[in-house]
Order: structure tokens, then C-alpha cells, then sequence
């Protein structure tokens, strides 16, 4: 399954950049032993940098290294990942918050397992670790774990395919992926990143020339869900986990995407929002489920 594969890569997404995001809690000015506050210089050696995209090839098989996935970019703060793959003319950005998960409540203890818990206790006060390992796994705990899981993706479709002078990029020093070509004549460039403080992934979309920014936005793959519009501006993506294990998913996640354009025109219409002839194009996507805070979620993107 393609969702299964994504387990460490999106792992790590989410938490590659925390680090490097501001916001994060200061330690303690007592601690001499870090200096937070310090201005560090820019490292070209945190730059990873491409010069093809991350394509598009989807094959569901997990030691294909030529799976697109493990060529697209991770950006994230910790709870939001996304996954960029720089492409062209549509560019990808996968979606994963941490709390997404298969299945739900439910007892995975084996029949018996208390009458085991003694010796198994026995077996780890003296050291025993594996055999107590065995034991747990063989008479007390069963199978069927629950699965890290893709909510879906960000598609941006701008029309550019015969483009040159392409880059894309991974800057560590700022945690931001990048997308940088020329086509027709004018230069465009995509950035993107997900904020700690704001708890929102930001994209960003730029050209040289005025009015040279059109394109369309839209979700895909959302898991067990289905895509709306608010007002002209904002899309909406509401889903759940997959049922696993005999257990039904529980876990109900909404992700908000609203598109702000520099001058421009913006409509919404059959699951998409589109934009014609802006300078440049913020895309601000938040993400979360029931366990988080929905209603202050919802009111600060609609206050962007």
C-alpha cells in the first residue's frame, strides 16, 4: 500500500525542519551550555539541491527507489508534514499530521495474558530482556497494529510544461523547499514551508513579470473524504482514518487551505480554486483533527 510505504519517510517530513523553525521554546538562559539567541551563518552544505523534479511515478512498490515519494522534499514542524515534489506543469505536496492514524479504541490483549504477567515481570527483574520480550509478544500482546496514514495531497496546477532553467531545493538553514524554472519568458518560484508558531504550511508562488501568476488549486487522494469549498477563496478537505484491524477509524481529520493573491482575480468552483493574473499567490493549508483545537483552527485561517 502506498500509504503503509510512507510510515519513516513522513516521520521523518514531519520532524526534519522542527529544528530549524522559529518558536520553538527557548532554553533556560541559565543553561550555559547552549546559546539560543545565537545568529548562525549560512551553511551552503544544509542545501540540498536538484535539478529534476521528483516526477510522478507511483509504482505501490516500497523498495522501488525510483518511487517519486522518496524523491520529493520533506518540509515540517513536528505535527504537520508534507512531502514537495517539485513538479511541472501540477506540482504534489503530500499531507500528513501525526495524530492520523488507522483504527481506533480497541483491546489488543490475548485471552490469558494476566496469567503470564508474573513471569514476565520475573524475567525482566533479572535481566532477561529478550525472553521477557517473547513472552509478551507470544502469550500477552496480539498483532494488528494500527497505520500511520497520508490524509491526502496539495495539487497546483499552473499549466507550465515546456519550462527551463529548473532547480529545486531543500534549504536547512531555513527550512524552506523551493522550486525555481523559467517558462514563456518569465521566472517563477515556489516556496514552501510549514510554521511552528502559526501551525500552518505556507506556499508561496512568485514571477517576475506583473500578473504572470495563474493557476488552480485542489486537493487529492483526501482518505475517506471528500473535498468543499468556502466562500471563493478557501477549500476544505474532511476525512477519517481507514477502518483496520475489525476495528472502524476513528480518527476525523480537516484540512483548510486558503489562497491569497496579490491583485489578480479569485473564484472557487467544482473543488478547486482558481486564480488569474495575480503578481504572486500565499497559500496558507492548516491541518488537524477532532483531538486539536478545530475551532481556533477554523477562525485563523478565516482571519488570514
Amino acid at each position: 500500500m502506498r500509504i503503509t510505504k510512507k510510515f519513516m519517510s513522513i516521520c521523518l517530513s514531519a520532524c526534519l525542519t522542527l529544528p530549524l523553525i522559529s518558536g520553538i521554546p527557548q532554553m533556560p538562559e541559565s543553561d550555559a551550555a547552549f546559546d539560543t539567541n545565537n545568529t548562525y551563518a549560512y551553511d551552503d552544505d544544509l542545501v540540498m539541491r536538484y535539478t529534476k523534479s521528483a516526477g510522478n511515478v507511483n509504482t505501490n512498490n516500497a523498495f522501488n527507489n525510483n518511487e517519486s515519494f522518496y524523491k520529493a522534499l520533506p518540509i515540517g514542524n513536528g505535527r504537520i508534514g508534507g512531502m514537495v515534489y517539485g513538479n511541472c506543469p501540477d506540482e504534489l505536496i503530500d499531507l500528513n499530521e501525526c495524530t492520523v492514524w488507522s483504527s481506533g479504541p480497541s483491546n489488543n490483549n490475548k485471552d490469558g495474558a494476566a496469567n503470564y504477567l508474573k513471569e514476565a515481570q520475573n524475567l525482566l527483574k533479572d535481566g532477561k530482556y529478550k525472553s521477557a520480550n517473547d513472552l509478551i509478544r507470544s502469550r500477552m500482546i496480539g498483532g494488528g497494529e494500527a497505520k500511520y496514514q497520508m490524509v491526502g495531497g496539495l495539487k497546483l496546477s499552473f499549466g507550465h510544461k515546456n519550462v527551463s532553467d529548473y532547480t529545486r531545493s531543500l534549504d536547512m538553514n531555513d527550512a524552506v523547499a523551493r522550486t525555481e524554472y523559467s517558462c514563456n519568458g518569465v521566472k517563477y518560484t515556489r516556496e514552501t514551508f510549514v510554521s511552528y508558531p502559526d501551525q500552518v504550511m505556507v506556499t508561496r508562488i512568485t514571477a517576475n513579470k506583473s500578473g504572470a501568476v495563474s493557476m488552480s488549486l485542489g486537493y487529492e487522494n483526501v482518505l475517506n473524504g471528500g473535498v468543499s469549498t468556502d466562500g471563493n477563496d478557501t477549500l476544505v478537505a474532511n476525512g477519517h482514518g481507514s477502518d483496520d484491524n475489525w476495528v472502524k477509524g476513528a480518527v476525523y481529520f480537516s484540512s483548510r487551505s486558503k489562497v491569497i493573491p496579490e491583485s489578480g482575480t479569485v473564484s472557487a468552483g467544482n473543488g478547486s480554486i482558481n486564480v488569474s493574473g495575480a503578481d504572486s499567490v500565499m497559500i496558507l493549508c492548516e491541518l488537524t483533527d477532532r483531538i486539536q483545537n478545530m475551532k481556533k483552527g477554523v477562525k485563523s485561517l478565516k482571519n488570514a
